[in-house]
């Protein structure tokens, strides 16, 4: 797709942007984001197939961050959350530190997107930060025995935490926990790493700027 991209910007006579550039060309333009809104998404990667179309229409990114958190929340690992996700639903567990973790000011939501969160979220829960990679590379590689001891840990640890930091009681602990480790098992389907969904996303965004602006030369190419 790389070199589809330096092929359309050549075919127009420009330099390609750099992603920054990317970023502040699209951050306010209605036509490329509208490709998304309204399933005019042919050609643009992660949002070819009928599902995905489907998704981007009700979720209708409208940034660079959002589009990212789309190709996140539309991998198999995230499927217990993603009606939430894509229909924009507030979600929260009301645990500060849990919520102060997970949230940001771009994706306010306590969303477990990304391998790095889930990755704060084992360390969070007093496993330490060795442990806690050999638990998420067990994950990623799906290996149920070496995840189930790690799960033990998980929840003895972070149920601790709930009840003598946040004031829960062990019923609530416990629901948290279990919410959690449903994510932490769907993950082994699998989730992306931030830095691949960005990239992925990026990907996306320079396809659709160009389809919106360029769309002779978009096809062309394509």
């Amino acid at each position: 797709r790389l070199d589809i991209i330096y092929d359309i910007f050549e075919k127009i006579n420009q330099k390609p942007m750099n992603v920054e550039e990317l970023w502040k060309t699209t951050a306010n333009d209605k036509e490329t984001w509208s490709l998304y809104k309204d399933g005019i998404t042919q050609c643009l990667n992660q949002c070819e197939q009928e599902k995905s179309t489907k998704r981007a229409m009700k979720f209708m990114p409208r940034n660079i961050v959002e589009l990212s958190g789309f190709v996140g929340a539309i991998r198999p690992g995230f499927k217990s959350m993603l009606d939430t996700f894509i229909e924009r639903i507030p979600f929260a567990y009301n645990i500060n530190s849990l919520d102060k973790l997970l949230q940001t000011k771009e994706m306010p939501s306590s969303f477990l997107l990304y391998d790095e969160q889930v990755l704060s979220v084992l360390i969070a829960a007093g496993i330490p930060a060795s442990d806690a990679y050999v638990c998420l590379k067990a994950i990623k590689k799906k290996k149920a025995d070496k995840v189930a001891p790690f799960k033990k840990l998980f929840k003895e640890g972070f149920s601790k935490h709930l009840q003598e930091d946040e004031g829960k009681t062990a019923e609530q602990a416990e629901k948290v926990c279990d919410q959690i480790l449903k994510i932490l098992e769907d993950s082994a389907s699998y989730l992306f790493n931030a830095s691949h969904a960005l990239c992925v996303a990026c990907d996306s965004l320079y396809e659709a700027y160009l389809k919106a602006h360029y769309p002779y030369e978009f096809y062309f190419s394509i």
